[in-house]
């Protein structure tokens, strides 16, 4: 029973790490926020969160270099083990302009929606004289 549940915890661990690399797809200025938790004495436990860009994520470990440090700077790299990570979060940029091009493509499938209702409303009126 217990052989089993470290299957299933390590199985998902590698499958969490597996998506977030994915994720990630080799782009080094992606941001990933890294919470760890740091255990002290007696039953007291405390975290923090890191903000890192070229995250690397190995089988025993999570490593990148702070954000707003140079991605040159490979001796500012950072490494937390993954036994002390708790969560990792990929931060997706939403740009005014990325949000202006989605608005103008969602505008545009909804004209061309309009059109083609009325293109057919139009076509079906002239052949059986009823309206739509």
């Amino acid at each position: 029973m217990l052989r089993t549940t470290y299957g299933k915890v390590f199985g998902w661990c590698a499958e969490v790490r597996s998506r977030i690399a994915n994720t990630l797809g080799g782009e080094s200025t992606r941001v990933v926020h890294v919470w760890s938790v740091v255990r002290g004495r007696a039953l007291t436990t405390s975290g923090t969160v890191e903000k890192w860009h070229a995250v690397v994520i190995t089988s025993d470990s999570v490593s990148g270099i702070p954000y707003g440090t140079s991605l040159a700077c490979d001796s500012c790299r950072r490494s937390i083990s993954l036994g002390l990570v708790d969560s990792m979060k990929v931060r997706h940029k939403t740009t005014a302009k990325g949000v202006a091009v989605t608005s103008l493509v969602f505008t545009g499938i909804l004209a061309a929606a309009f059109v083609a209702e009325y293109a057919v409303c139009s076509l079906v009126r002239e052949l059986t004289g009823e309206t739509c």
